[in-house]
């Protein structure tokens, strides 16, 4: 007995079961791919690794929009479908049921819609994909470059330290800046000589 995924995640799995779905609305019509997967492990950020759930049998749904309203591709919905799950590109090999999926990994986002929320594959990405991340680097690869460029890693770092270091000793303080007299206002006049006795002749 299955039980359907009750939270969001990146998992790894496969598609077990699939079919095309021809959807009419305004006089426009789309195709969307409807899927199921078999939810084998789900990423775990703290730790940086995969939890195994096979033992729990959890699936999850998904709607992938393949043809949108204007008669054209969604691209990038169905490049990733072609690249991380093998598909052929075909409708007839959806219809026929002649697709064989590959492993892969699923973006599993809530979904709201009229008042109820579930829990959907959003996009399909390559199997060893490290999630998070736009590399592909895993775990054990970063590890062993730590390990074989780590000194000049601190060599460079030193430098970069060095280079920040301010000169030793205190900076000569700048001179001061030669202040010049105020000037007189246009209409000043000398002051009142004196009067009587106080007149020095």
């Amino acid at each position: 007995m299955s039980t359907y995924v009750d939270r969001e995640g990146t998992f790894r799995g496969l598609i077990t079961e699939y079919g095309v779905k021809q959807n009419k609305k305004d006089g426009t019509t789309t195709y969307t791919l409807s899927i199921r997967a078999q939810l084998h492990e789900i990423f775990n950020p703290g730790s940086g690794e995969w939890d195994d759930w096979r033992a729990a049998g959890v699936t999850c749904d998904g709607f992938l929009n393949l043809v949108k309203r204007d008669g054209g591709w969604n691209e990038a919905q169905v490049v990733s479908i072609r690249e991380h799950g093998g598909w052929d590109g075909k409708f007839i090999s959806l219809q026929e049921q002649t697709w064989s999926p590959s492993l892969c990994q699923f973006d599993v986002k809530l979904n709201s819609y009229n008042g109820n929320d579930s829990y959907h594959i959003d996009w399909l990405a390559a199997y060893d994909r490290v999630p998070g991340g736009l590399g592909n680097c895993t775990p054990d690869v970063a590890r062993e470059m730590d390990a074989r460029l780590g000194s000049s890693m601190r060599a460079l770092t030193g430098n970069i330290q060095r280079a920040k270091t301010a000169p030793s000793g205190e900076p000569a303080a700048p001179a001061p800046i030669p202040q010049a007299a105020p000037a007189a206002p246009a209409n000043a006049t000398a002051p009142p000589a004196p009067a009587g006795d106080d007149i020095p002749f």
